[in-house]
């Protein structure tokens, strides 16, 4: 199994796309708009994709801070991991 990405929710992409590629040396591998959902993903890494877990900023733009509750949820400020198995039995080994 491989981890593939973690995301973190942020409140200003701009400023934290800076500090994880100024402060913490990585690059910025993709950025995406999604229109229609008012969201924008940002990937970073030290590498790329292929080979290396990344880390996904997802940012929201209609919400001005984690805690904003919009969209009907509580809190925005959730976070997920995504993994990749080899597996083809259904992870039963």
């Amino acid at each position: 199994m491989r981890l593939l990405h973690t995301m973190l929710r942020v409140g200003n992409l701009d400023e934290s796309i800076a500090f994880y590629t100024d402060v913490l040396g990585m690059k910025l591998l993709r950025r995406n708009d999604f229109a229609s959902g008012r969201f924008t993903l940002a990937f970073l890494g030290y590498g790329s994709e292929s080979d290396n877990t990344v880390l996904e900023l997802t940012h929201n733009w209609d919400t001005d801070s984690l805690s904003s509750k919009s969209r009907g949820s509580k809190s925005r400020g959730n976070s997920t991991g995504c993994a990749k198995t080899s597996s083809t039995n259904g992870g039963k080994n």
